[in-house]
């Protein structure tokens, strides 16, 4: 008895295929290129643009952690100068930029520094005036006159002129004038 086996084509997709050919193997070969293809596509409409979005966004972590070390260098240099700093000099410091307008440290100051530097205040005027919080914030200060008559060694009052910014907030001597 002798078997007859029938060939018959088969249908794939609407496509008739020829005989001897495996449907299920092309359908699932067009069904794998089909998703590629796809995920391709969803590549480049959606992942390789944001690659630009990534660019930017490390250039912008970079410039962050670049101000994050600068301000890590400022803070150890405000440390270091806590630490290495004499408590006068702190107290200079703070007094660098006045907010009020005081005749009384004025006046202590320039008499410190007088008997330090051996020399005799003889006459002083100040002009009065007020810093107001808004002029501090702005950095606009007012500037405050101080009129002073020294007397004493040459070497003494030198001595007194050098040393002047170190005993008021803001000093600047905008006339000097030495007689014997």
């Amino acid at each position: 008895m002798a078997v007859k086996a029938e060939l018959s084509s088969q249908k794939l997709f609407g496509f008739v295929l020829p005989v001897g050919l495996d449907a299920e193997l092309i359908k699932q070969s067009v069904l794998s290129g089909l998703t590629a293809i796809f995920l391709l596509a969803m590549f480049f409409i959606f992942v390789l643009p944001r690659f630009t979005d990534l660019a930017a966004a490390q250039k912008k972590v970079a410039d962050l952690e670049k101000n994050v070390n600068s301000l890590n260098r400022a803070l150890a240099v405000l440390d270091d100068f806590r630490d290495d700093v004499s408590i006068n000099t702190k107290e200079s410091v703070s007094l660098a930029i006045p907010t009020r307008f005081d005749p009384g440290y004025i006046l202590l100051a320039l008499r410190q520094l007088a008997l330090e530097n051996r020399v005799n205040i003889v006459s002083y005027s100040l002009g009065g005036g007020e810093v107001g919080k808004e002029e501090v914030t702005k950095g606009n200060l007012i500037s405050h006159q101080v009129r002073l008559e020294i007397s004493g060694a040459p070497v003494n009052l030198i001595g007194f002129v050098d040393n002047l910014d170190s005993y008021l907030p803001v000093a600047s001597v905008s006339e000097l004038a030495l007689s014997e």
